[in-house]
């Protein structure tokens, strides 16, 4: 499953590298796919934001602009090396196949492994290139 996401994530990106270039996928689902906003942290985590519904204020914070392309991601390196991902997002009340972007990030993305500029887990993935 892991390698799946790791050749649909090249697929999706291959010769479209911008200066921040994201992928975001959860459960076979596209969430975020082109120009984002890459913030690091300490440690080597990092937070992208689509860059089509997140923008950044006079404070240096990201706040949504545009709720429609609005999702987000975080990577936490745990001290073993591995990640833990997760995202701003939840199912449609009415339609589990649908899934819009939340206010928090509590959708747990899974357990993740680096694979290049990739973070798997068994049904997600989190990328990002300079």
């Amino acid at each position: 499953m892991k390698r799946s996401f790791l050749a649909t994530a090249l697929l999706l990106i291959a010769g479209s590298a911008a200066a921040e270039t994201c992928l975001l996928t959860y459960k076979d689902a596209v969430l975020l796919q082109g120009h984002c906003h890459f913030v690091s942290s300490p440690g080597g985590s990092f937070t992208i934001y689509d860059a089509r519904g997140w923008q950044r204020t006079s404070t240096g914070e990201y706040e949504l602009s545009d709720t429609q392309h609005s999702f987000a991601a975080m990577l936490e390196i745990e001290e073993s090396g591995a990640g833990r991902g997760f995202a701003n997002l939840d199912y449609a009340a009415n339609d589990q196949a649908v899934l819009l972007p939340s206010t928090r990030f509590h959708a747990d993305l899974g357990s993740m492994k680096r694979y290049g500029a990739c973070w798997l887990s068994d049904f997600s993935a989190i990328c990002a290139w300079r």
